[in-house]
């Protein structure tokens, strides 16, 4: 009995110091943008920039992972706010890494808390119909996403191929949102 017990003691003792674990490498991943300030959209008329804005939005908003912050409050006293020398056609660089769009970027930190600005530029030539959409890394002010879309309209009041258009942009840069992702490493044992 007493063998039986020293084996067995032994058995564990080996069995023990004899193994090898590895240390697991577990990671979490979230959304770098989880709050975008989308601005009112450029150029255009008034009418149009605004319904293609509306809509923009509103395909955005169905990707709820991210918060929409601003909705309402971006108003041409608070484009004026900013310094911009042509509040009525800004755009990304006026918002870069420079002390100008640095301090813009700041005031918009102070009021919203956002991680990434949308800007779009709406555009009709003929029966043309573009947007031109960019996104600017709060933090950095460095340009993550630039793109524009075309479409054709059948006539000028033709609000479907507008509204089409700011869809698909919404899909796109719903698509980059995805794509950047921040990943957390952490170890167990």
């Amino acid at each position: 009995m007493k063998r039986f017990i020293f084996f067995l003691i032994s058995a564990l003792v080996f069995y023990g110091c004899g193994t090898t674990t590895k240390q697991q490498v577990k990671s979490a991943q979230e959304l770098k943008y989880k709050k975008i300030l989308v601005m009112p959209f450029t150029e255009g008329t008034e009418a149009q920039r605004s319904f293609a804005n509306d809509a923009f939005l509103q395909e955005l908003s169905t990707f709820l992972e991210i918060q929409i912050v601003g909705k309402g409050q971006v108003n041409t006293q608070f484009i004026q706010d900013l310094s911009i020398p042509h509040p009525e056609s800004y755009g990304a660089i006026d918002f870069s890494n420079n002390l100008q769009g640095n301090n813009r970027r700041q005031k918009i930190a102070e009021k919203f808390s956002a991680d990434g600005i949308v800007f779009g530029s709406f555009f009709i030539d003929g029966e043309e119909v573009a947007l031109y959409i960019q996104m600017v890394d709060m933090k950095t002010g460095g340009l993550t996403l630039s793109f524009s879309k075309e479409s054709v309209m059948k006539n000028k009041e033709d609000q479907e191929a507008i509204k089409s258009l700011a869809k698909t942009c919404a899909q796109k840069v719903v698509e980059h949102i995805k794509d950047n992702v921040i990943i957390t490493r952490f170890y167990r044992d």
